[in-house]
């Protein structure tokens, strides 16, 4: 539940607000702009006052927009309360003077939803603690970076303090907040447990247009299903997609024809033994396939629905084209996708000593998805899990320039340690049977993506398991964006474990 709630929604922007309009504003998120005000100055009457301050100067002052009102709120609040630790905000420079300042995350720069994730997160902690764990200089950046998306040029205007200070600053918050976000992720019953793992899976099934394409993520499903002991489905779906103009008749005959090519198919695996103690079940339907499929998934309750695709290339509008993606995007349950580049014999249940499975993520909240998937899968197979952090192929300094080749080296150092510092916190309340290994990697320049696959070709990697946004969050900007990732499910040279 957001701390902030906008009441107006679908107003004329060029419209001021009224007088009344900015007295309930102020009312209503009394307790939310106090919160903020109190992280900056550490005292709970100036913090009440910075708000009535902050309501006076807006009630005699230009009005703000209506739709901007809550934005200008916070704004002024906030600017409020700096005005009132000013002292001992420039107090704290000195303090940061002889400091490295590589800016390792940019805060405003985050999609709004996973702003507003970060914002009520700070706002829910025991903000005593962050005061005592953050000094002056510190909380006001990170007010500012995470409330009202302040540039670190703005930081240095609003704040009054040298540009190093607060990039130093700032990397002190980021540092913060990545901890707390994990404290949080920790503190869910599915990180809580030193023995982290997803729940066992129990239903597996294999969406396929029934082509000699299909047979190889037809032959990683039935792998898997055999590993967990679960009830594996195989599914297709007849679309009417051509059919409609041809009439019923020819739609008919479409539908007899992949019965008897599906029937077959389970003759064959069978005959082959590969469904031999397999609970089992082939289902046909006729409509759209992908909303088809999705009743399927939801019906029978599927744990982990396998795909093909063709990679960017494919623009059929069959299973292994475009429909690939559709799941790929808006399955509910964990989707394991197979690759045109993906090797052909599934790995799943063999005995191999070096077996990796590698797990890339930017520490955001989506990434930590596939977290306990990853933990659960490495220990289930044995294999190593490989955690990997892709940074940029200089750490970010924002507004500086000329930085000597001495200095953008001890940036990356700087910036490597403190990626596989976080790295090892991940695990450090989990038990492997093998131990984990810990891999950051400089950007190329290229996107993200390529880097992620140039790791997983180098360890030869069983498996790429990564975290998702959940559906809602489909078409939002991110570290990991849905352009990014089906990049990496269509080029990887193994299955690639999505979960959301």
């Amino acid at each position: 539940m957001s701390c902030f709630h906008a009441n107006v929604s679908g107003v004329d922007a060029r419209n001021h607000a009224l007088v009344g309009e900015v007295v309930a504003c102020f009312h209503d998120q009394q307790l939310a702009l106090s919160r903020l005000a109190f992280l900056i100055t550490g005292d709970e009457a100036a913090a009440n006052q910075s708000v009535v301050d902050a309501r006076e100067i807006t009630l005699h002052g230009s009005a703000p927009f209506r739709d901007w009102l809550l934005e200008w709120a916070k704004i002024v609040t906030i600017t409020s309360a700096i005005s009132r630790q000013a002292d001992a905000i420039r107090g704290c420079e000195a303090a940061y003077k002889d400091q490295s300042c590589t800016d390792l995350e940019d805060l405003w720069q985050l999609e709004a939803e996973e702003r507003a994730t970060n914002l009520n997160l700070i706002l829910q902690t025991d903000l005593r603690k962050v005061i005592a764990e953050l000094d002056p200089l510190c909380r006001a950046v990170l007010v500012l970076r995470t409330a009202i998306r302040s540039s670190i040029q703005d930081c240095v205007l609003r704040l009054n303090v040298s540009r190093a200070a607060v990039l130093a600053a700032n990397r002190r918050a980021v540092t913060w907040l990545s901890d707390l976000r994990w404290m949080f992720m920790e503190a869910q019953p599915v990180l809580r447990s030193a023995a982290v793992s997803a729940r066992d899976i129990r239903s597996v099934l294999v969406a396929t247009d029934l082509s000699a394409a299909s047979y190889k993520p037809l032959r990683h499903a039935v792998a898997v299903a055999r590993c967990y002991q679960a009830k594996f489905y195989l599914a297709h779906v007849v679309s009417s997609l051509g059919f409609t103009i041809a009439g019923p008749d020819a739609l008919a005959l479409a539908e007899k024809a992949v019965l008897r090519e599906a029937s077959q198919l389970e003759h064959e695996l069978v005959r082959t033994g590969s469904l031999n103690g397999l609970p089992h079940q082939v289902i046909i339907r006729q409509g759209e396939t992908w909303p088809e499929l999705q009743k399927v998934i939801r019906e029978q309750e599927i744990d982990l629905v396998v795909i093909g695709t063709h990679g960017r290339e494919g623009v059929e509008k069959f299973l292994l084209g475009s429909v690939a993606e559709q799941i790929f995007r808006q399955a509910d349950c964990m989707v394991l996708t197979v690759g045109p580049a993906c090797y052909q014999e599934p790995r799943v249940g063999k005995a191999d000593s070096n077996a990796t499975l590698l797990y890339p993520t930017d520490f955001g909240q989506a990434s930590l998805h596939g977290f306990a998937a990853a933990v659960s899968c490495a220990d289930r197979f044995g294999a190593k899990l490989v955690l990997l952090n892709v940074l940029p192929v200089v750490p970010e300094l924002e507004g500086v320039n000329g930085c000597t080749a001495e200095a953008v080296m001890k940036m990356r150092e700087n910036a490597r340690v403190a990626s596989i510092s976080r790295l090892s916190k991940l695990v450090q309340h989990v038990e492997l049977k093998l131990q984990p290994e810990f891999v950051t990697e400089f950007g190329t320049g290229a996107p993200v993506s390529e880097d992620i696959l140039k790791t997983a070709e180098k360890l030869d990697t069983g498996a790429i398991i990564m975290g998702l946004h959940p559906r809602k969050h489909v078409g939002m900007a991110s570290h990991m964006p849905w352009a990014t990732a089906y990049e990496i499910v269509c080029r990887a040279g193994c299955p690639v474990l999505t979960v959301r």
